[in-house]
């Protein structure tokens, strides 16, 4: 992946060692060990000065441009330790991408997204999927996941903070009802289950069916003012779908 000022080209392989190279010359600068199993995504932050990398060992990791090539570390022989570290998934990282605000998303097999700040530790949302991630793309608000069995998920981050502020002030104020309850009868207050009670319809979430494989690349652009969203899956078909009113308007196979 080349920077966006354009200076400089990181990469990373199947050891978890990933390495920065001079995009004029070509001139590799430092190999750093970025995860304990493969190095599965990379990416940089819209600002240009972090690098992110996601592996196999379920780790999301980000690094200081000017710690990968300041003088002296890249004379040491000692390792780069990353800023931040996440590590909420099970299995491995299959995605890293910006969103706006200075966010990131990190998507993998365990069908989980997980929204991160860029410029601190802190965890945003951690959204689950029934199925497992393969490709992720961004619109605005909105994301798009491409998933392991060929359906694409499309979620409102706005909308599903507005869910899940009104699921918490809904189970408080159940506890604190229960907890009435418990103490005007004098019983033992038994603490119920977590899970989401009437949550089966997701007004934040779309599903998008069509493809029947994997969906392994996903993106979104203009076309004379209309935005397209256009998946591929890993048997070589394309699809193209208007986002607006999310049909599939044309289905291509290239390598047919």
């Amino acid at each position: 992946h080349v920077s966006p000022c354009g200076n400089y080209v990181v990469g990373g392989g199947d050891s978890g060692s990933c390495y920065i190279w001079g995009a004029m010359g070509g001139l590799l600068l430092k190999t750093f060990r970025a995860h304990y199993r493969s190095c599965t995504c990379i990416t940089w932050t819209k600002c240009g000065r972090y690098v992110v990398t996601g592996g196999a060992d379920g780790m999301v990791h980000i690094f200081s441009l000017m710690d990968l090539v300041d003088q002296a570390t890249r004379t040491s022989k000692r390792s780069i330790a990353p800023m931040y570290t996440w590590s909420h998934h099970h299995f491995p990282v299959t995605c890293v991408i910006n969103l706006d605000g200075g966010r990131l998303a990190a998507a993998a097999e365990d069908g989980q997204v997980v929204i991160m700040e860029s410029f601190c530790s802190q965890t945003v949302a951690i959204i689950k999927f029934p199925h497992g991630v393969c490709s992720l793309t961004s619109l605005g608000s909105r994301i798009y996941a491409g998933s392991a069995i060929g359906t694409i998920y499309s979620v409102d981050l706005d909308a599903y903070a507005m869910h899940e502020t009104e699921k918490q002030g809904a189970t408080l104020t159940k506890r604190q009802r229960q907890q009435n309850q418990a103490t005007i009868f004098d019983k033992t207050f038994v603490k119920a289950g977590d899970g989401e009670e009437g949550d089966s319809t997701r007004k934040y979430q779309t599903d998008w069916i069509g493809h029947e494989h994997a969906v392994t690349a996903i993106a979104v652009v203009e076309e004379d003012s209309n935005e397209r969203l256009i998946s591929g899956d890993d048997v070589g078909t394309v699809r193209i779908w208007d986002v607006e009113s999310r049909v599939c308007i044309n289905v291509l196979h290239p390598w047919a």
